[in-house]
């Protein structure tokens, strides 16, 4: 019986051994895709900590905290950017549960401008019910980040 057994662990460890192939995740051209954004921080106020206003895409990330992350709509993107200043400006979709159930997006319009040689700017933020927010010497950096 012993040997029945001993001859079927030998059977079945060479059947392991040869059966395995050699095949990872990580084999061929990784699929990483960077999109440019505009980093702002230095808010007057600390909140948010920090925005990253995405080029190329329709939307911008807010970040409340270290890991606390909103991520919003926006709508007229325009970068009249140069060689030596930011000028960005867009409107930030707040979507807002109505009384009713139905869902309107506030609309917050944002107008960046700053040096680039030196990396500081001011960001105007207007929700056209309130006073405009202004922060003056924010850092704005252009940056990649990871889609």
């Amino acid at each position: 019986m012993k040997k029945i057994y001993k001859t079927l662990s030998l059977l079945f460890a060479a059947m392991l051994l040869f059966a395995c192939e050699e095949n990872s995740l990580f084999d061929g051209d990784p699929n990483l895709n960077t999109s440019p954004i505009y980093s702002v921080s230095g808010f007057n106020n600390n909140r948010p900590i920090k925005l990253n206003i995405y080029q190329q895409e329709a939307f911008v990330i807010e970040y409340q905290t270290n890991t606390t992350l909103n991520k919003y709509a926006t709508k007229d993107y325009v970068d009249n950017s140069t060689e030596t200043t930011f000028d960005v400006t867009f409107v930030k979709l707040v979507s807002q549960e109505q009384e009713d159930g139905s869902i309107i997006d506030q609309e917050i319009s944002y107008d960046l401008d700053g040096d680039k040689t030196t990396g500081s700017g001011t960001l105007v933020i207007n929700d056209g019910v309130n006073a405009a927010i202004t922060h003056s010497g924010i850092v704005i950096l252009e940056e990649e980040v990871y889609n």
